[in-house]
């Protein structure tokens, strides 16, 4: 499948034209039309050169049958609005499932599809990761890095990704791309290594920025020339996704611009709740640290930055992750729930599969 797919890709790639999606099916679901088409034209672009550099890949078990016939457009739309999970070996992604050879610890997003971490355990931090790109259409291709126990940076509009090392002694910052298979950049942080609970500290990227955790506060490194600043007024925040970074006071989260500390938006949580952004940095999602009833399925909040809007999701649990263009994944039961974020319209993908369950756009690899 992956060597003809790759063929024509190759045949028709100067020339393709992208159809634009559903503008009906996009109203109906309550996205914008101007931010869905970007990010579709986007992924689909990268998804043409991955599936290319894929072809020539093996290994490849897809459990779906009708090999020939998939539509690398119609397969990154659907990747966009359904996203990804995992259930043990088997990988939900869009219309496709994908079966894999190892437990799968994580799912990441990118423009080209997700790429994989897997290893002989489904524990995160236990034994050796392999990493794999899988594009919309099931084709895979290996990415070679060996991040171990480090929170990576991923964003959903971009093949490329982030993620810091200290194993020389000092820290520094690797950006790689997904679809080449290429080291982009190594930037030198600090000539000393810092103490985060990680083997190296976790990173955010967006575009030509790198954000690291320092020990105070975060540090921009600008990956393309080398140049790095401390950023002012992030000692309290861990939370920062595509250039937003959020601070708690109280039961109000300021949202601020990474690039100068600007006021981008205000989430407000009940008391004692805390929240993370979804992978595109628009939206954040609220939750209570503590249940006390253990047989309480707590509900969640969704959250629209810029407008200042939230909505119920009642009882949706803990296990919550993101689709790539803003849909809240929902585990329930032997389904998953893909929910409109600001409404409680969702459709249900149900599973036969056992094993840990792994959603996509869920944050630091839960």
């Amino acid at each position: 499948m992956t060597e003809r797919l790759s063929v024509l890709l190759r045949e028709e790639a100067d020339g393709l034209e992208v159809p634009s999606p559903s503008t009906a099916a996009i109203l109906e679901r309550g996205h914008g039309l101007r931010r869905r088409r970007r990010w579709t034209q986007a992924a689909t672009g990268a998804l043409v050169a991955a599936v290319v550099v894929a072809g020539g890949a093996t290994g490849a078990h897809r459990l779906q049958a009708d090999d020939d016939i998939v539509d690398p457009a119609r397969a990154a739309e659907a990747f966009a609005s359904q996203g990804a999970f995992a259930v043990g070996r088997d990988l939900y992604l869009g219309d496709e499932v994908v079966h894999w050879e190892e437990s799968i610890k994580a799912i990441y997003y990118t423009s080209a599809g997700v790429v994989v971490r897997s290893g002989t355990s489904s524990d995160t931090n236990d034994g050796r990761s392999h990493y794999e790109l899988v594009t919309p259409t099931g084709a895979r291709s290996p990415v070679d890095v060996a991040m171990g126990d480090r929170i990576p940076g991923f964003e959903p509009d971009s093949s490329r990704f982030a993620y810091a090392t200290q194993d020389s002694g000092r820290l520094e910052v690797v950006v790689h791309d997904v679809v080449s298979n290429r080291e982009l950049a190594r930037v030198v942080v600090l000539d000393h290594p810092v103490e985060t609970g990680w083997e190296a500290p976790p990173v955010s990227i967006d575009g030509d920025v790198v954000w690291v955790r320092t020990g105070r506060g975060w540090t921009e490194v600008d990956w393309r020339t080398g140049a790095t600043r401390a950023v002012p007024g992030t000692e309290d925040t861990y939370e920062l996704q595509n250039g937003h970074y959020a601070v708690q006071r109280g039961s109000v989260w300021e949202v601020r611009a990474m690039s100068d500390q600007s006021l981008v938006g205000e989430v407000r949580t009940p008391e004692g709740w805390y929240a993370f952004f979804s992978p595109d940095g628009r939206l954040m999602r609220s939750f209570p640290d503590d249940v006390p009833d253990a047989e309480a399925v707590p509900s969640a909040f969704v959250h629209d930055v810029a407008a200042g809007s939230r909505f119920e999701h009642a009882h949706a649990g803990y296990d919550l992750g993101w689709t790539p263009d803003g849909n809240l994944l929902v585990l329930d039961g032997e389904t998953v729930r893909v929910c409109e974020p600001l409404s409680d319209a969702c459709t249900v993908r149900a599973f036969d599969d056992t094993g840990t369950v792994r959603l996509g756009g869920a944050p630091y690899e839960s």
